[in-house]
């Protein structure tokens, strides 16, 4: 079973057809032999053993017949009869002759042979007997009553061997009748048995190629419907070489491809799945930044009233400055006047205290 899932499923197609072909043929075979034999024996009794029952038959209505004429002819008062009757007679001595003569060449069976060799003893004794009955009886009539008597006793006997001559060749017929239809009933129960068997032997290489066949597609099916429902985890084993083998392979490899795939897009997911929580925490922080910034933005507005106002304060403060340089500058230009006299009163007095020098040096 192993080495035929390996074969090509054409291979094993193929091969199952040239079995069955085989198979038939041996049918065939078989019939034409049993029939050949059948024909054979058919043909045996119809042919060989109808001729032979048919001679037998007609060789004793040919003893009966020319012995009733010899004794006719002995015991008429019309002595013309011999005339009438001698050619027929001769005839019929004649073709009792051939039939001897083909007798011995058709029968082979020992039991026949020996009646015939009987036969040919009596009918020698039977036609020398009727040679002088016809052709020189005797004058006395004593004599040719015992000898008519004597002719009588032979062709009685001469009839008894060829009626059990006729006899032993019809019931060789109704044997080889009964041969022939046991035969023929042996043919069919054999042919019965024979078809019966190449049937049987078909049905279990079909069964096994259809096993071989379509198990491993029902299996491929099963597979190829699991992967397409999603389930990648089951190995895929491909225990064969054939078509169905390939397939399997070529579904393996594409559930191997598959797992690749899904194993780089769940990379890829998870990838996208901590950028989309940076994302996320950045947009929070953006959030919560956006929120700061709204709130500095806000206070930076409050901020820039105050320095509006404080701007509007310092305006007034820097005219009230102006105002207040402008006086400052007058008071400073008034206080330089001043200094100016300052100066000049403490050079005078720096100028006394040097003379205040000079004269306690002198006192000195």
């Amino acid at each position: 079973m192993n080495k035929l899932s390996h074969l090509k499923i054409g291979t094993r197609l193929a091969l199952s057809f040239a079995l069955i072909v085989c198979l038939i043929a041996a049918l065939a075979a078989t019939a034409f032999w049993q029939l050949g034999r059948a024909q054979d024996e058919t043909r045996e009794l119809t042919g060989l053993q109808a001729e032979r029952e048919r001679l037998a038959t007609e060789w004793r209505e040919n003893i009966v017949l020319n012995s009733q004429r010899a004794l006719a002819i002995v015991f008429s008062a019309d002595k013309s009869l011999g005339a009438v009757f001698a050619d027929d007679m001769k005839k019929v001595t004649t073709r009792t002759t051939e039939i001897q003569k083909r007798f011995g060449e058709l029968e082979a069976s020992p039991q026949a042979r020996a009646i015939t060799e009987r036969l040919a003893q009596v009918r020698a004794q039977y036609l020398q007997q009727r040679e002088v009955l016809l052709k020189s009886p005797p004058a006395d009539a004593a004599a040719l009553a015992q000898l008519a008597e004597q002719f009588k006793r032979t062709a009685v006997d001469y009839t008894a061997a060829a009626t059990e001559l006729a006899r032993f060749e019809q019931a060789r017929s109704a044997a080889v009748g009964e041969d022939v239809n046991a035969e023929l009933a042996s043919i069919r129960t054999r042919l019965v048995a024979t078809s019966v068997a190449c049937a049987l032997l078909a049905g279990v290489l079909g069964w096994l190629l259809t096993r071989s066949i379509v198990r491993p597609l029902s299996e491929a099916q099963a597979t190829a419907e699991r992967i397409a429902a999603g389930d990648l985890s089951t190995d895929v084993r491909a225990d064969t070489r054939d078509e169905v083998g390939r397939l399997l392979q070529a579904i393996s490899g594409m559930q191997d491809a598959l797992r690749r795939l899904v194993g780089e897009i769940r990379a890829s997911v998870d990838g996208i799945s901590t950028a989309s929580s940076e994302v996320a925490a950045g947009n929070n922080d953006l959030s919560a930044r956006t929120e700061q910034t709204s709130a500095s933005l806000q206070q930076t507005a409050s901020s820039v009233e105050q320095i509006s106002s404080n701007m509007r304060q310092s305006s007034e403060s820097a005219n009230e400055a102006d105002r207040l340089a402008r006086s400052a500058s007058d008071v400073a230009g008034q206080g330089g006047a001043a200094v100016l006299r300052v100066v000049t009163t403490m050079e005078a007095i720096n100028d006394s205290s040097r003379r205040i020098g000079d004269i306690v040096g002198v006192i000195d």
